[in-house]
């Protein structure tokens, strides 16, 4: 069955109350919008033909350059042999260049298409949100957390940040790519949403939540190495001991923060967000690393081939915004952080 265009809703939760906004209506509030957007991308694609044509002159003008002085020279062979691999650095060098050149108005585009999309979107779920597409998280913050170092990475960069208050809790959710590169390979090391949030408690100390794979894999032995490596053990929940490495320089803290309830409500995100999620208990903030499930993915970036007002395109980009909007709200609900058990101290 063909899926009507028309009247299409898109739908988010906000406590226990469902949100809606129609997809016809969201077209035509955008269509000033789309305006703008298409002179924008009609300059990313003409910067984008103008590099394809240069590298094919530049290409046309190595070959020719090599034939020439192999006709002049009489070396035939030699200077081919010679000239082919230094003409290729330069014309290597000289598209890498061109490609930062080029790679400008196309970033524009990205985030001015975000911008004003998402703008109508936060006004249609009606939340205590803002969207910066061309803002991020601070990498000094990231690794405040320390679930990573910067010896883990060699490259950090940030986007799309969603900052506001859900109910009580002030939060802020943000894009976060880094990766580490070696001679033959590129590898991610995060590439996901890291969350920050209010949680109403001044801690002394800290307390750091990892994945627990070495006892899902190694079991007892995985467990005595992580005793040995100072894991704090949770006794009384067998499950959360599977499930994660609790890190703490004051156990005494670590067991007032992971109480019981606050041990289920971990896990039953980890169930809703994957297996890789990371919690660290800081100051008097939670942050939440949380791992895309598509390797590589980017968040709401518009494909500058197709028109502004695809619309396949508008409801991709909608639902995945919808989709991270809607995370705020239901990680306040899991880890129930609107109910204010302690006082700030």
């Amino acid at each position: 069955m063909g899926r009507s265009r028309r009247g299409s809703k898109f739908s988010s939760m906000t406590g226990h109350q469902k949100r809606y906004f129609n997809e016809s209506t969201l077209r035509r509030e955008l269509q000033e919008e789309f305006k703008v957007l298409e002179i924008l991308r009609g300059k990313v694609l003409a910067k984008r033909r103008a590099k394809h044509l240069i590298v094919a002159l530049l290409v046309a003008g190595v070959v020719l350059l090599v034939l020439l002085l192999s006709l002049v020279t009489g070396l035939g062979e030699a200077v081919i042999l010679g000239g082919v691999p230094l003409t290729t650095a330069a014309l290597i060098v000289e598209y890498r260049l061109y490609s930062k050149r080029v790679s400008v108005p196309g970033q524009l585009y990205n985030e001015e298409y975000k911008r004003r999309v998402g703008r109508h979107l936060i006004r249609s779920l009606e939340v205590d949100l803002e969207f910066h597409p061309d803002k991020g998280l601070v990498e000094e913050v990231f690794l405040s957390a320390e679930f990573w170092s910067s010896q883990d990475y060699h490259s950090y960069w940030s986007e799309d940040c969603l900052k506001g208050k859900v109910g009580n809790t002030r939060m802020l959710m943000a894009e976060v790519h880094t990766t580490r590169t070696s001679d033959s390979s590129t590898v991610e090391i995060f590439c996901g949403w890291f969350v920050i949030a209010d949680f109403h408690k001044h801690f002394r100390s800290g307390v750091v939540l990892e994945p627990d794979f070495a006892e899902a894999k190694l079991g007892r032995l995985g467990r005595a190495l992580q005793k040995l490596g100072g894991n704090l053990e949770l006794l009384e929940n067998p499950e959360f001991e599977k499930a994660f490495v609790v890190r703490a320089t004051d156990p005494v803290e670590a067991r007032y923060i992971l109480t019981p309830d606050m041990q289920e409500r971990i896990l039953a995100l980890q169930a809703s967000r994957g297996r890789g999620v990371r919690l660290a208990f800081k100051g008097s903030e939670l942050f939440i690393a949380i791992p895309n499930s598509i390797a590589g993915k980017d968040w709401f970036d518009p494909d500058p081939r197709k028109p502004a007002s695809d619309l396949l395109q508008l409801r991709t980009i909608a639902t995945d915004f919808v989709k991270q909007t809607t995370a705020c709200f239901e990680i306040v609900e899991e880890l129930n952080l609107n109910t204010r058990i302690w006082t700030k101290e």
